[in-house]
């Protein structure tokens, strides 16, 4: 039984990791090209690509899977059935149609809840409480197909994109190894999805994390822990006629208003306390564009002009 693996980000490594394991090596694994990162902008591969070397697999790097030299690469590998996690682009319909038992494809919702690319932060962003992970036939539609099982996981109070989405991670794996083999012996059957209560995710962009005061703390607070650790959450302040970019990294919500201005930057209990729409944020750990992590308390005993000041 040849399985093909297709994966790139942080989130698909427990999953290849787990089917490698379990006696389901892929005969090879599927990953965006390398990418320019961080300040030197070097190229950079996947974390799945870093992970199918360590694990000895077969690369496969195609810019595109739709050209003519992709399908003949993927054609030569006589895979029976894929497997997706946080591939980063949608599967051509004639690509799919090379798999005889189809691919499946680890999603991190409860589907139909959450379709698209963002269900992690979606989930923080509109305060629920459960999320999960799906394993469901790819079609030719975003996160359209039939579900072949699912498993709920309990959303904290004080999780964030990053934290929520490592056991989501590790639940899809685990999911994956249990849902493999019933569907290739036939003990599984696909259910169509109740399309009629589909929601939907949007692509998070860097903007996305810069923070309007004007909202309420609740809903800043959680932006806060959606947007960790990307984009993450920002704002500007004025620092001795210098303009700089402070990154809010842990928060919590003062549910006391204020009459000052939002966006104001006050002092509560040796903490930075900036000014929302019906309370305040507490800053507890942040970062000044350029310099390490800090502490609130420290942030105030490094840039003591910055209380009275305003977030742009």
């Amino acid at each position: 039984m040849n399985i093909l693996f297709f994966g790139t980000s942080k989130f698909a490594v427990p999953a290849l990791e787990a089917l490698t394991a379990a006696g389901f090596k892929p005969a090879a694994v599927i990953t965006l090209p390398d990418r320019p990162c961080g300040r030197g902008l070097q190229n950079t591969p996947s974390p799945i690509a870093i992970s199918a070397k360590k694990l000895e697999l077969q690369l496969f790097q195609p810019e595109k899977l739709s050209r003519e030299e992709s399908v003949e690469k993927l054609t030569s590998f006589r895979a029976d059935v894929g497997v997706v996690a946080a591939y980063g682009k949608l599967i051509p319909e004639h690509v799919i149609k090379l798999f005889p038992k189809g691919i499946l494809n680890i999603h991190p919702s409860l589907l139909p809840e959450f379709r698209g690319p963002s269900p992690i932060q979606y989930a923080i962003l509109e305060s629920k409480t459960k999320t999960g992970a799906t394993i469901m036939l790819v079609d030719k539609e975003l996160d359209h197909g039939p579900i072949l099982t699912q498993e709920e996981e309990n959303i904290s109070p004080d999780d964030t994109t990053e934290t929520l989405s490592a056991r989501l991670a590790n639940r899809g794996s685990q999911l994956i190894v249990r849902t493999l083999p019933q569907w290739l012996s036939g003990s599984i059957a696909p259910r169509e999805q109740n399309h009629a209560i589909a929601t939907f995710t949007k692509l998070i962009l860097k903007e996305d994390g810069n923070i309007k005061w004007d909202e309420s703390a609740e809903t800043i607070e959680r932006k806060i822990r959606a947007y960790t650790p990307w984009p993450g959450a920002f704002g500007f302040i004025k620092n001795e006629n210098k303009t700089i970019r402070i990154k809010i990294i842990h928060a919590t919500i003062l549910t006391q208003p204020s009459q000052e201005k939002r966006g104001k930057i006050l002092e509560q209990n040796g903490l930075p306390l900036v000014v929302a729409a019906n309370g305040g944020i507490l800053l507890h750990k942040l970062q000044v564009e350029g310099r390490r992590a800090i502490s609130g308390q420290e942030f105030l005993n490094g840039y003591p002009r910055a209380l009275g000041a305003k977030f742009e």
